[in-house]
This record gives structure tokens, sequence and C-alpha cells, in this order.
């Protein structure tokens, strides 16, 4: 009878499901805890990678801008304040230090960086959370599994560059007017942030771009597309900062300062030469900077057919170009507010005509405006102005040329207009632009 009972019990014992899914919640609970884990700490991988990879985007935009202002090492320094700023050392350690910012090289064939002392066209920043560095990203749940940090990097690399049109081209922050029978050629740009008024019978390669922002501001005569061959495939929409004529009273001011970044390599002695209103070749010395003070509506005149070379001529005047004056390596630049603060009768000759060679071209500033009257010839050349830039070029018309302006740039008719690829615009002013590229 007691085993009878016995076997009755453990029968019944190994049968009982009482109580059962109190075990079965405890696995549930686990699972749960873990799966809760794995989301919660993947959740913060994501959001810590994500703010990482935008502060080294931040960090190298701000690397390059500040670089072509400053040395390596401030720029440097002021990724690393950007880094500090989006992501604050007290709360996840030192996440970007002066070694992880490099300068270099950009292959965009390739797409390679490459690291070079004393560059500034590109730069690679490396934003890490690291455990060698002390500040690995710590998980809040996965440690019950054996996994108590991550190690996370993200890079940024960021290039400088030239926006097309405005390192050759017409670029107006209000129109550009063009008229008739003229030829545009060899990636010639046409940009204007309001507006481009175009007339009759001029011509478009396939290369050159027309572009405003919206094209419903492209103004033309009834003949429209008809008498203007390959302005349509030309149109593009677009805008630009016009950070060159932003900072274009800094620049004049920095031809003047010793080490400025805006002093052209060619001159060889920042020590400033004084000289008179009346220039020509003699007045002048190769390698040095030149002041002309005018007083009230006083003319700084340069004599028919001076050549002038290598210099530079800082004034305050209005300058007016004899016939067949021509500059070769040459600044001039005035804070002259006047519309006609450039102004020349016939022949003028921005630059030196050397089939887009480098050197030998010359720029031209003003914190007011142009007037060519007839046969202006500009190569390799930069017109920078406040106000209008008015022109009548010669039938070859301009190859390698950049006007830019905030009034309205005006053209007449029978020129031609040719891009160099950038060829012989190497000492042109420029501020910067940059991208990211990886």
């Amino acid at each position: 009878m007691l085993k009878i009972l016995v076997w009755r019990s453990l029968r019944c014992f190994v049968t009982e499901q009482s109580g059962g899914i109190t075990i079965l919640s405890l696995y549930i609970f686990l699972a749960s805890l873990v799966i809760g884990g794995i989301a919660l700490d993947v959740t913060r991988l994501q959001a810590e990678a994500t703010l990482m990879q935008v502060t080294a985007d931040n960090a190298a935009h701000a690397a390059l801008i500040r670089r072509r202002t400053s040395t390596e090492p401030a720029a440097k320094l002021t990724a690393v304040a950007i880094a500090q700023l989006n992501m604050p050392q007290q709360l996840r350690g030192n996440v970007l230090t002066s070694a992880d910012v490099q300068f270099g090289t950009w292959n965009a064939v390739t797409r390679q960086f490459v690291a070079r002392v004393g560059a500034i066209d590109a730069v690679r920043v490396s934003i890490n959370r690291q455990t060698s560095a002390g500040n690995p990203l710590p998980t809040l749940l996965l440690g019950f599994v054996g996994i108590d940090h991550f190690d996370l990097t993200r890079t940024a690399t960021v290039i400088d560059y030239d926006p097309g049109c405005l390192r050759e081209g017409f670029v107006s922050d209000t129109m550009v007017d063009m008229q008739s029978n003229n030829a545009f050629l060899n990636g010639f740009c046409i940009h204007s942030n309001q507006a481009v008024k175009i007339s009759t019978n001029n011509t478009f390669d396939p290369t050159v771009s027309v572009s405003m922002p919206s094209l419903s501001n492209l103004q033309l005569p009834s003949s429209g597309f008809d008498s203007n061959p390959g302005l349509l495939d030309a149109l593009e929409t677009n805008r630009y900062d016009l950070r060159v004529l932003t900072r274009l009273n800094a620049t004049i001011t920095g031809l003047t300062t010793p080490g400025s970044r805006y002093v052209p390599a060619y001159i060889t002695s920042t020590n400033i030469l004084t000289i008179g209103r009346n220039v020509s070749a003699a007045t002048v010395t190769a390698g040095r900077i030149h002041r002309v003070t005018c007083a009230g509506s006083q003319t700084l005149s340069i004599a028919n057919g001076t050549v002038l070379n290598n210099v530079v001529i800082v004034t305050n005047c209005r300058v007016a170009f004899g016939n067949g004056a021509a500059l070769q390596n040459v600044v001039i630049a005035t804070t002259n507010t006047d519309d006609r603060s450039f102004n020349g009768p016939n022949g003028v000759r921005v630059g030196l005509n050397d089939n887009c060679a480098r050197g030998g071209g010359a720029q031209l500033l003003t914190m007011g405006g142009m007037d060519f009257a007839s046969g202006l010839e500009v190569y390799g050349g930069q017109l920078l102005a406040q106000r209008n830039i008015s022109f009548s070029a010669s039938a070859t018309g301009l190859r390698g040329a950049s006007f830019v302006a905030h009034g309205t740039i005006s053209g007449t008719s029978g020129m031609t207009m040719s891009g160099c690829g950038g060829n012989g615009m190497e000492d042109n002013f420029r501020e910067t632009y940059v991208r990211l590229v990886e």
C-alpha cells in the first residue's frame, strides 16, 4: 500500500503543471531584457555615430575655411574648438585632437586623400570614441552579455573648390546684359543672381552655361531661342554667394598689409612706394607695391601705350587708362566709389595674351564701377566691382576672364568670349567655397 501511495505521489509530481507559467515568464523576461538591451544600446550607438559624423563634417568645414586666412596649427585648433562645442569634453572625453586633423590634397578621380604639410586645398577630420583615447561609448544593458562598450570613429573630408562661373565668366548680383552677335565658347559662363538679358544672334557652344535662380527671369527678344543657337541647352538654375565682393574692401586693405595672402608672389618687397598721379612704366618699380592718393575728383592717369609689369597699385583715385595701356602681372585696386572709377577709351589689355599659360594675368578691383569704351582685351584677368561693369571688347574679345559685380555687367556686340579651363587664372582673388566629398 505504501508503495502504491509513493508511486502515485511521484507520478503527480512529475505531471503537475501548476507554476509552470512562472518559469516560462522568467525565460521571456530574460529574453526581453536581452532584446531590449540590444535595441536600447544599438539606438544609442546609431545616435552617437550620427552626432560624431555631424561633428566631423562641421569641424572639417571650419578648419578649411580658417586655413585660407590662418596658419595650419590655427586652423586645426578651430576644428578642435568646433568639435568640443558639438561634443563637450566633460561629457564625451576628448573626441578630437590636432593630430586628428590633416590637411592635404584630394584626387577626384581616384577619390583618395593624401596628407601633405602646408596644404590648403583639402582637410580630413577624424572624430574618435576609442578605448585607446579613454572615451569609448559605454553600453547600458549589453554589459549583461559581455559587451560593455563600443569603439567608434567617424571621418569627414572637405575640399576647397571654385564654382565654375566665379572662375571664368560674367557673374552679377543684379543682371548680365549681352547684346548681339557675340560668341561664347569653351566653358565660359554667364550668371546672375537676379536676371540675364540676351539680345539676338549670339551663339553658345555646348560647354557654356547660362544660369540664374529662376529661368523665368531670362529676358529674350521675340525671336527667343531661334536667334540664339545653343542658349536653350546652356540654361541652368543656380545661385552664388559672391564672397569675393563681400570681402573686396578687406582684399584691397590686404594688398598693403605685410604677410597678407592677398599680396601677389611677384612682389619682392612690402615696403610701399608713394608715387604721383601720372603713371607710366618709368614711374613704377617692378616687384613693389605703390600708393597713389587723390583729393576730391582727381584722377590717376596711365599714359597711352604704357605696359606695366609685376607691380601693385593701391589708390583712392579714379583710374583712367590711356589708349593701348596693358597690364601683365599687375593688380590695380581703388577704393573710389564712382560709377566710372576705372575707365578706358580704346585698346586696354588686362593680362598677357599667352594662350592660357600660367602667369601674366592682371586684376582690377574697385569699390565703384568700370567703363571700357571699346577694344577691351582680357587674358587670364579678373575685374571685381561693387557697382556696374560696362565694356566693349575687341573682336577676339576675352580669353580667360572673370568679371564679378554687384551691379549690372553689360557687353556690346561682336565679341568672342572663351574660357581657359581655369588655366592662367591662378593669381585671381578668390574666397573659399567648400564641399564635403566623403
